[in-house]
């Protein structure tokens, strides 16, 4: 596949980004855990007796995480309404759609390869993934150092 994309869209390009909206659209699982990690950190923190001081630190890392988790979701769930869009044909071409992302100031002016396209988005997908696990961790960490300190 050549990195360069004339006007109208190839049907490989069609194909690859219905896909990838696809795998897109299946990371919502992933980012239902991370609310529910989320959930599990904001009510041990309101809820149980203030942990020692390391996992209180803990319990906020998760807290911080969840913020960073939210930001990228945000990312991915735009990235997937757009390459839906792109497959579907809604969008008649790459250049349309960099010049409505730069017209609402989410994108620099300078086009990318289709395949650094894809690229990108696989390493914000991959980022996702390793937050959620970090954070995951991080849950049962807390969760096994609070039960301990409370005598469970």
């Amino acid at each position: 596949m050549s990195n360069t994309l004339d006007d109208d869209l190839r049907d490989d390009v069609r194909a690859d980004s219905l896909v990838l909206s696809a795998l897109l659209h299946a990371d919502g699982a992933l980012s239902g855990w991370a609310l529910i990690c989320t959930a599990l950190t904001m009510l041990a923190l309101l809820a149980m007796p203030w942990p020692a001081d390391t996992l209180l630190l803990l319990w906020l890392a998760v807290g911080v995480l969840a913020l960073a988790e939210r930001y990228v979701r945000f990312r991915l769930m735009l990235d997937q309404q757009l390459f839906q869009q792109l497959g579907e044909g809604r969008l008649p071409s790459l250049a349309h759609m960099d010049g409505g992302l730069q017209r609402l100031g989410l994108r620099r002016a300078a086009p990318r390869p289709w395949a650094d396209r894809v690229r990108g988005t696989r390493r914000l997908l991959y980022g996702h993934l390793g937050l959620v696990l970090v954070q995951t961790a991080l849950v049962m960490v807390c969760g096994i150092g609070t039960s301990f300190l409370n005598g469970y």
